[in-house]
C-alpha cells in the first residue's frame, strides 16, 4: 500500500450514512443497579407498592380520588355518641340560663324579705322587689340573646356551639358535610319539640339508630360527628 493511499480514519462517510458518535467512557452498570441520570435530567422513580403517588404541582386530582363530603383523609367520619351530645346540651343550657338563675334567686330573696317584713308588722320593701323584677327581665333577655348567638349563629357557622366544642363534636349537613347555617340550626331546635313530644323518645333515638340521629336530625338532614 502506497503512502498516498487514504487511511480508514481519514475516509469521509458516504452521503446519507450516519456518522458514528465518538466513543465515550461509559461504565457498564451492575446488574440490578440503575445508572445515574445525565446532567440536567430529572430522575423519577415509580412509587412503592401500596404507596400513593403525590400529584405534581398544578396537576388536578385524578378521577375517583376526590374526597367525599364529611370524610376525613383516612376514612369515614365517626358519628358522635349519645353521652357527649347530652353533655353538650347541658352545657349550652347552663350557659344560657346562668343569668336567669341569678335573677330567680334575687326574686326569691325579695319574696322572703317581704314575707318577713309582714310577719314582723312592718311594711314590705318595694326597692328590693323592683330590683328583683329588673333582674328577672334582664335574665330573660340575656338568656334569649345567648341562645341565639350560641345555638344558631355560632353553631350554624362553625358546626359547634360552646357545649359541642367542649365535648368535641360537630353538627354538619348530610348532603354537604359542612355546617348547616343559622336558619337550619334554628329550624332544628324547633323540630326538637317533636323529640320531646312522646316521653323524650326522639332524644333517645340515637341510642339505636344507625346514623345516631334524633327526629330533628332526620327532618333537617343533619348528623352529629366527632370533631
Amino acid at each position: 500500500m502506497s503512502k498516498d493511499s487514504p487511511q480508514p480514519e481519514d475516509v469521509a462517510p458516504s452521503f446519507g450514512q450516519p456518522q458514528a458518535p465518538p466513543p465515550q467512557d461509559v461504565q457498564p452498570s451492575v446488574f440490578g443497579q440503575a445508572r445515574p441520570p445525565k446532567y440536567g435530567q430529572q430522575q423519577t422513580q415509580p412509587p412503592a407498592y401500596g404507596q400513593a403517588q403525590a400529584p405534581h404541582h398544578g396537576q388536578p386530582p385524578q378521577y375517583g380520588q376526590q374526597q367525599q363530603y364529611g370524610q376525613p383523609q383516612y376514612g369515614q367520619p365517626r358519628l358522635a355518641e349519645w353521652f357527649p351530645r347530652v353533655g353538650a346540651l347541658l352545657i349550652d343550657n347552663i350557659l344560657a340560663t346562668f343569668v336567669l338563675v341569678i335573677a330567680c334567686f334575687v326574686m326569691m330573696a325579695s319574696m322572703v324579705s317581704s314575707v318577713s317584713s309582714l310577719d314582723s308588722g312592718g311594711t314590705p320593701s318595694t326597692g328590693l322587689s323592683v330590683v328583683a323584677v329588673v333582674f328577672l327581665v334582664v335574665g330573660y333577655v340575656v338568656c334569649i340573646g345567648v341562645s341565639i348567638w350560641n345555638r344558631y349563629l355560632r353553631q350554624g357557622r362553625t358546626g359547634q356551639s360552646v357545649g359541642k366544642r367542649v365535648m368535641k363534636i360537630r353538627l354538619i349537613s348530610v348532603e354537604t358535610g359542612q355546617p348547616v347555617g343559622a336558619g337550619t340550626a334554628f329550624l332544628r331546635d324547633l323540630v326538637h319539640i317533636a323529640d320531646g313530644a312522646v316521653c323524650d323518645l326522639g332524644y333517645l333515638w340515637p341510642l339505636w339508630d344507625a346514623n345516631k340521629q334524633t327526629f330533628a336530625d332526620k327532618a333537617c338532614n343533619t348528623i352529629v360527628v366527632a370533631a
